[in-house]
């Protein structure tokens, strides 16, 4: 399903309301158009539509109730599984519903989908355990529930407010996307990964149907648990395939651990060659094309490759805005874009991506440097505070020798509270709004906002381990709103649909069990993968630090014109807005010319994607 929307509870079954919800369903702006744009429903102060539909998707309707639903779905009860594989998954939403009720969601997990029932003024919607596809919504003033996989969508419903929501503006800046429930209208919200909302006659409720289950186990089989492992790897890569033939599927490769398993589960469920699709840089530090080229081989795979240029950068920037519905900021849009792109024009239908890998199984590389800080609170507080603390305050010439200011550096970062240590190196940690924003823009901002969204996800969890905590604030607050939107939307929008075989049902409960002190063994990263996968992964590929398509935008917007000239008319422009001091633009482009170049070229691109968002949306507000 390329995307859905709709609403209950507010424009009736009339010529107005299908001109409405054909505006929603033109909102969506699907690239991919697998069937065509088909109406569910208008009827009884309610309706319901989708966009290109794949052939994930399955809808009904029948009298007052409509259902559309994706993904794959885990039925807890035997009754409604048979219903499934007899009559389709929208079949056996509605007869649970008619059985059950808003309980239905105690008998299914690990699905998107709609259901309204028009004669109640009721609906229910969830989103799959990953938040895969987002579900987003609000509630105007007529009572209604209006939803949709694109924010785009609410703002055609009447009387919802376009207004830009300024801690939105904020949380793009800290993190580079607008992570859920936030989204970049005030009053508008986004569901987040395994989140229902049940709408009844004008009342509301956000629930969560699934938590992962981690243990705090001390140990478990390694060798039966990897087999395991490596068997759901295989199965659920088989099963993303679904019905697309042999020579239209590929897989993305980077060279890393995950795109390599991947690609290698792959190449072991076909007959011939797997296809890949790698991307390169020419830029020294950012090119990994030789670690893919090394894992193509080693499993007898044809590698397409394709080096992004600056160029490229240049022509894509101006599709982005036009492509996401919110303001997104991560650069590696673009080698994700042009890297689906290149197996479009190899004929590839599906792709098949590693995403999930580093957040399942302990791949990121501050877990690392978090267990290094983390070993100096186990240091009794008296020796800590009586002792060292003291010493590398006091110390002679402390100033001028560096092992005593890496010490101070430590021990400062190590005594901060979990999970803002996890931001310390943000480039916004400590700042104030008024440092940045204007006064009247400044007010509506709460700084505090990006840690609490992260502190919830924290300590949303039973495990009492950091390295558990750290891993389920990726895959709630990152994986969802960071990882799963660049690729998919990149995808979609050259044409070819993406699987994520890691985040198959069977994987991730497999992933759940592995204890902390076995998934990563000190400060090494994803020790237990490595392990259950060094007899099918290339040395190369084990033992290469980790990398991905990282874009060297920094690097070239000191060093190509085209593309200076493009982000500095953003930013001089985004001057003109009265959201930002002009004092603090200037500081971001001075510091991409003269700081660290990816860094501060990243502070950049966020704010030219905003600029650029905002043009492309001119019927928003700003206040």
């Amino acid at each position: 399903m390329s995307g859905l929307c709709g609403w209950v509870g507010g424009i009736g079954s009339s010529d107005s309301a299908r001109n409405v919800i054909a505006n929603m369903k033109a909102a969506l702006r699907c690239a991919r158009r697998d069937v065509d744009a088909e109406f569910i429903q208008t009827k009884s102060c309610s309706a319901l539509a989708i966009a290109g539909a794949s052939i994930e998707c399955d809808a009904m309707e029948d009298g007052g109730l409509s259902v559309v639903a994706t993904g794959l779905p885990i039925w807890l009860d035997p009754k409604y599984q048979s219903i499934a594989s007899d009559t389709g998954t929208a079949l056996a939403l509605a007869k649970a519903w008619q059985d059950l009720g808003r309980n239905l969601i105690d008998v299914v997990d690990n699905i998107s989908f709609a259901l309204i029932d028009s004669n109640q003024a009721e609906a229910l919607i969830a989103i799959d355990r990953m938040a895969s596809r987002a579900m987003c919504f609000t509630e105007p003033e007529d009572g209604s529930l209006v939803f949709a996989t694109m924010t785009d969508c609410l703002g055609v419903y009447p009387g919802v407010d376009t207004k830009v929501n300024a801690q939105a503006v904020y949380d793009l800046m800290y993190f580079t996307r607008i992570p859920a429930p936030e989204t970049i209208y005030q009053n508008c919200y986004k569901l987040l990964p395994a989140q229902y909302l049940h709408f009844s006659h004008g009342a509301t409720e956000v629930g969560r149907y699934w938590n992962m289950p981690y243990t705090d186990a001390t140990r478990i089989d390694a060798t039966a648990v990897s087999r395991e492992l490596r068997e759901a790897v295989s199965a659920a890569t088989n099963r993303s395939r679904g019905a697309v033939a042999e020579d239209r599927v590929g897989a993305f490769l980077s060279g890393g651990v995950d795109s390599s398993t991947i690609l290698g589960s792959l190449a072991a469920c076909v007959d011939g060659p797997a296809s890949c699709f790698t991307m390169g840089f020419d830029v020294d530090g950012y090119d990994e094309m030789s670690f893919a080229r090394m894992a193509a081989a080693h499993f007898g795979a044809n590698c397409h490759e394709y080096y992004v240029t600056a160029d490229d950068v240049v022509d894509l920037i101006s599709m982005l805005p036009k492509t996401y519905d919110e303001p997104f900021a991560n650069t590696s849009v673009v080698p994700s874009y042009y890297c689906a792109k290149l197996a479009r024009e190899h004929g590839v239908e599906l792709l098949l991506a590693g995403d999930g890998g580093d957040e399942l199984f302990a791949g990121n590389s501050r877990y690392g440097r978090q267990k290094i800080l983390d070993l100096y609170t186990r240091i009794p507080r008296w020796i800590r505070n009586g002792m060292i603390e003291p010493g590398l305050e006091h110390a002679p010439f402390r100033d001028s020798i560096t092992l005593f200011r890496k010490g101070r550096s430590y021990v400062e970062q190590a005594n901060m509270a979990m999970p803002e240590r996890m931001e310390a190196a943000n480039y916004y940690s400590g700042r104030s709004a008024s440092e940045m924003f204007d006064d009247d823009f400044a007010a509506r901002v709460d700084i505090d906002g990006p840690i609490d969204l992260l502190r919830e996800a924290y300590d949303r969890t039973s495990s009492e381990s950091l390295l558990h905590r750290m891993m389920h604030v990726d895959l709630q607050v990152i994986l969802a709103d960071d990882d799963l939107r660049k690729v998919g939307r990149m995808c979609e929008t050259a044409g070819v649909a993406v699987g994520f075989p890691l985040l198959d049902p069977h994987v991730v409960k497999v992933a759940a069990q592995i204890p902390a002190k076995q998934m990563m063994r000190g400060i090494q990263l994803r020790t237990f993968f490595k392990d259950a996968f060094k007899d099918f992964l290339p040395k190369s590929t084990l033992t290469k630090s980790k990398h991905g398509f990282g874009l060297p935008f920094g690097y070239w917007l000191r060093e190509h014109g085209p593309l200076q000239e493009v982000a500095h008319a953003a930013l001089f422009s985004l001057k003109d807005r009265g959201i930002y001091r002009v004092e603090f633009i200037d500081e971001v482009i001075q510091a991409s010319r003269t700081g660290h170049a990816s860094y501060h070229g990243e502070l950049v691109w966020v704010l030219m994607m905003l600029e650029l968002w905002l043009q492309e949306h001119q019927s928003v507000t700003l206040r």
